[in-house]
């Protein structure tokens, strides 16, 4: 048998059933062209230690653990925070975590706005004109010349930029889980050039902001309009399937409404449009009186009088934001988001409570997710969580500091791990489970030897400096400061060691080696 069985290629124990949302074959990442004799060709050495980190993990008896790394976080610790607040450790964030203390450093991610953004990010997305453009100047200046994969390419490249290199990382992550709550696939129609603007004037506005600003916002949103079909929801024709997601996905959840009130929000929502191409103002949303549906509804058991316009649909959004289901649902999104996959009914209601009485504010929701007491309410073996591959590619970056002078590499980077930014084709986005992502690992040790050996055009990791004076006997080691300031499970760094000291030469080739196997190992995979 080869020292890497096909069984073996998993960070999670072998599943059954049908995968969720389109399955990991498709999105969990095996896309990516790597193959069990493209690892192997990395040397039957190398082959046994990561056969032996999938053998570790799918030994675990869940999931997400029990993963030995937790036993190095104190729960409810800085280092926890740093984790899930941002997208890979530096040793500049830590210092600044260290500095500030656990809510203090909680407390300046929440007030973004006052972090100063990182001039060079500032450069690279201001060479991005697309960015700051409306809808109508996008269709104008690109699409009708048939540049529209310049609209969409920009937007993407900037997501990964603002990734791994903002300043304002609570912020970014907060994007991230906005974008896929409310998700728009990126490349349906209309959707290519008007996912700009929403971006930038809706997740980015209210990401840290309040829930019901965001579903407000997101049902005049002309992307949203277009894509779940509302823009052509009419009194004479309705159309249901934006206010069947607006409820399954974004607020109640499913299985708490019932089919009349998808067909009453419907109704309510007539007339719910967005200035078409020709118009000056395309893309701006307005409200088409001449057909909405002015009779009488009942929406979740209240009446609707006639000729209610506009602002029944405002009342109707507004009941759905404040809503205890709601609260929960959101609540449990978020705490699987930044905390644990599975948290307690306990733990969800202690934080819905927050959010129910903040009115569905963010910060103070984030709060309470890592309020110290709360965090110690959850097993330590339930903290740990696989990383997405968006999350993967930033922390690599963001550790190893490589040149990078062709960012857009990575968006293809991401789409080979099944995780291309808004590029999820379903409405309920990309999923936030381990299955999801655990399923198989090929295609993310291939990212990793492909970035750590140059094989990324326009991407250099200088690894004679990062290992500059450490001994053969302590690159693991020194592997496990670049990659998170010496977090990484002393047992992956004693395999990562091992292989090491069977190697008789030190030389770059050997470093690069070591990095790579620290960065392929359970403790990194997973934060």
């Amino acid at each position: 048998m080869s020292p890497l069985h096909e069984d073996q290629s998993s960070l999670l124990p072998p599943q059954t059933g049908t995968e969720p949302h389109g399955g990991t074959a498709q999105h969990g990442g095996t896309g990516h062209p790597a193959t069990r004799r493209a690892v192997l060709a990395r040397g039957t050495a190398i082959a046994a230690v990561l056969a032996g980190f999938s053998r570790r993990l799918q030994a675990q008896g869940t999931p997400a653990g029990p993963h030995t790394r937790a036993t190095h976080q104190r729960v409810g610790d800085l280092r926890l925070l740093v984790d899930r607040i941002t997208n890979g450790w530096t040793q500049a964030t830590w210092d600044r975590a260290t500095t500030l203390g656990y809510s203090g450093f909680l407390e300046e991610q929440l007030a973004y706005e006052s972090i100063p953004e990182d001039p060079a990010l500032l450069a690279q997305l201001a060479a991005f004109p697309t960015l700051t453009m409306t809808s109508k100047q996008l269709y104008d200046t690109y699409v009708v010349p048939n540049q529209t994969n310049l609209v969409t390419g920009e937007l993407k490249v900037a997501a990964v930029l603002r990734g791994m290199y903002s300043t304002r990382q609570l912020f970014e992550r907060m994007v991230e889980f906005w974008t896929d709550h409310f998700n728009v696939d990126h490349a349906e129609g209309q959707v290519q050039w008007l996912k700009t603007t929403e971006d930038r004037d809706l997740i980015r506005v209210h990401a840290l902001g309040r829930f019901g600003d965001l579903l407000r916002g997101d049902a005049r949103s002309a992307a949203m309009l277009y894509y779940l079909d509302n823009y052509r929801n009419f009194a004479q024709s309705p159309n249901e399937n934006y206010s069947r997601e607006a409820m399954e996905l974004h607020s109640l959840s499913v299985g708490h409404y019932t089919e009349a009130d998808v067909v009453a929000l419907a109704r309510i929502l007539t007339g719910w449009q967005y200035r078409p191409i020709q118009h000056p103002s395309h893309g701006d949303f307005y409200f088409n009186a001449a057909v909405h549906d002015n009779a009488a509804k009942t929406f979740l058991g209240t009446a609707f009088p006639a000729g209610g316009g506009e602002a029944e649909g405002l009342t109707a959004l507004n009941m759905l934001a404040n809503h205890r289901l709601t609260a929960e649902f959101v609540s449990r999104k978020m705490i699987r988001w930044l905390l644990t996959y599975e948290p307690s009914q306990s733990v969800v209601d202690q934080v819905a409570s927050v959010f129910l009485s903040s009115g569905g504010d963010i910060k103070a929701t984030i709060r309470a997710i890592f309020d110290p007491g709360l965090v110690a309410q959850v097993p330590a073996a339930d903290l740990p969580k696989i990383k997405r591959p968006f999350h993967l590619v930033c922390s690599m970056a963001r550790a190893c500091a490589p040149t990078i002078t062709n960012p857009s590499r990575f968006v293809n980077e991401l789409a080979l791990m099944g995780h291309r930014p808004f590029s999820w084709p379903d409405p309920n986005g990309y999923p936030e489970t381990p299955e999801a992502w655990g399923q198989s690992v090929l295609a993310r040790w291939t990212f990793v030897t492909r970035f750590v050996d140059g094989q990324i055009a326009g991407t250099n990791v200088n690894i004679a400096a990062l290992f500059s004076g450490t001994p053969k006997s302590a690159l693991a080691e020194r592997a496990s400061e670049i990659l998170s300031g010496g977090m990484l499970d002393p047992v992956d760094v004693a395999a990562v060691q091992a292989y090491a000291n069977s190697v008789a030469t030190l030389n770059d080739t050997l470093r690069r080696d070591v990095l790579e196997l620290a960065a392929q190992s359970p403790s990194f995979q997973y934060v």
